[in-house]
């Protein structure tokens, strides 16, 4: 899993990336498939907004926050991204085809049965 931090209008200190990191860690527990990972970092004037973006199987999971403070806007997009994983899982589990055993059909290995059978298919 390919973790990218990136910041707009803001320095990422080491503290924040480290945060963003770990939580975004969390996320494999609902969905080992992660293949990557961004985490947009934006502040427009007093809003501090996390964008995050995760590419899962080929399929794109991303949701958007803005709050007053950056750690509270990477808490509560990953809420909202758990959410969105743990529905894409359900609907995956959900579509899987699950495959009956077949039945052991006996194999006819008398002459007498198969002259038996093939009477009983001809009427």
């Amino acid at each position: 899993m390919n973790i990218t931090v990136t910041g707009r209008h803001i320095e990422i200190t080491p503290a924040l990336k480290a945060y963003a990191v770990d939580k975004m860690q969390r996320m494999e527990k609902y969905c080992p498939k992660i293949i990557d990972v961004n985490v947009v970092l934006t502040v427009e004037k007093y809003r501090h907004i996390a964008e995050v973006t995760i590419l899962v199987g080929g399929n794109k999971v991303n949701s958007k926050e803005a709050t007053d403070d950056m750690y509270s806007a990477i808490d509560k997009v990953l809420e909202k991204i758990e959410r969105q994983l743990h529905k894409h899982k359900e609907k995956i589990s959900d579509h899987t085809v699950r495959t009956q055993v077949p039945e052991v059909v006996e194999e006819l290995t008398d002459d007498e049965d198969l002259d038996t059978y093939s009477e009983a298919k001809l009427s």
